[in-house]
């Protein structure tokens, strides 16, 4: 069932990734917790980005030159409770999204192994844009955690050239405890904070402030009345979702969390779906803020999303959270989503 492919299980503390032998990157953490554990012999890599809530963590790396924002070649490495269901089903999902978000590509796929607690696959986008492109894509579980390593390039003449050393190093890749792997030097940590430039947004007279993602592209931002307040819709660019603030009069009558579930309820009986879980965000400005993440629903584009549902209350004022973007990316937009939230700011 879909639901249960959307369920993601037991909270998640820490990432870690091993880079074996050659390549000596900084990881997150040592723990005895069992780990993704690969060998990328490679040293043109190097880390770029980063970031983490307490359900999922991802970890970016480029070659020398490149990064996340303008690349050639890719490794992506994330960390996600355990997938309750076929991961076919999840190959379904992934290749329909990829040609319903890429009409104008040839796009190709092929599944290269799997089992019940792994899937390895390839895809690719071939056309004259700049989203052509190549991937190997593994994924592997144990009882608690989802792992998901990917190599991309956008180098399609060498594809045949490289296909050996990267299907092999993902097909090697495995699951294991980091204090039982002789191969693992040199480890360090890395403390995991997002590299992503931000911009302040304000509401109409300066109602409030809150530090955006710059790509989010605040500037074109749609803004609409509703009642005693506004609306602030974000798209998040190619089609990675939305994020909308509703500015309205604070009901003293009901908390956040009775607010929250009131509009749960409502929006479950509206659009279908079921809630996943409860999400929580600390706040040096309003102590924690606990949200809902419901789905899985369908946008009327056809895009199956989840969404991410929190309420911010000030003294004057109540602050609605609506965001959203398609299953197969949720948790790592859930990332951003968790990280803006708590910095509304109405001083």
């Amino acid at each position: 069932m879909l639901d249960d492919f959307i369920s993601t299980g037991k909270i998640m503390k820490s990432f870690c990734c091993k880079l074996l032998l050659i390549l000596t990157v900084p990881l997150l953490a040592y723990t005895e917790t069992e780990d993704l554990i690969f060998e990328l012999t490679d040293t043109r890599f190097h880390v770029d980005y980063t970031a983490s809530n307490e359900h999922s963590s991802i970890y970016e790396m480029t070659i020398e030159g490149e990064t996340v924002n303008n690349w050639s070649e890719l490794v992506t490495i994330q960390k996600i409770p355990r997938i309750n269901a076929p991961f076919e089903d999840f190959y379904k999902y992934f290749t329909v999204g990829l040609r319903r978000d890429n009409p104008d590509y040839s796009c190709g796929s092929r599944i290269i192994s799997s089992n019940e607690n792994s899937i390895f696959f390839e895809w690719w986008l071939e056309g004259k844009g700049p989203n052509a492109q190549h991937e190997w894509y593994r994924m592997i579980q144990n009882s608690k955690d989802c792992f998901i390593l990917r190599y991309t390039t956008k180098k399609l003449g060498q594809v045949e050239k490289i296909r050996s050393t990267w299907e092999k190093c993902l097909q090697e890749a495995h699951i294991g405890n980091l204090k039982n792997s002789h191969q693992i030097q040199n480890l360090e940590k890395l403390d995991m904070i997002p590299k992503i430039e931000c911009v302040d947004f304000k509401g109409i007279n300066d109602a409030f402030s809150i530090p955006v993602p710059k790509y989010w592209s605040s500037s074109n931002v749609i803004k609409s009345k509703k009642d005693n307040g506004y609306i602030y819709s974000f798209a998040i660019p190619n089609k990675k979702g939305s994020f909308c603030i509703v500015e309205m009069i604070n009901n003293r009558d009901y908390s956040e969390n009775d607010q929250l579930e009131l509009l749960v309820k409502e929006m479950l009986k509206k659009f279908g779906g079921s809630l996943i879980r409860y999400e929580k965000m600390d706040s040096r400005l309003h102590g924690e803020i606990t949200g809902a993440i419901l789905g899985p629903q369908k946008m009327s584009s056809g895009v199956i999303v989840n969404e991410f549902l929190a309420y911010v209350h000030t003294p004057d004022k109540s602050y609605l959270f609506m965001a959203t973007a398609p299953v197969e990316i949720f948790e790592e937009k859930l990332i951003e989503f968790k990280a803006v939230i708590p910095t509304l700011s109405t001083q």
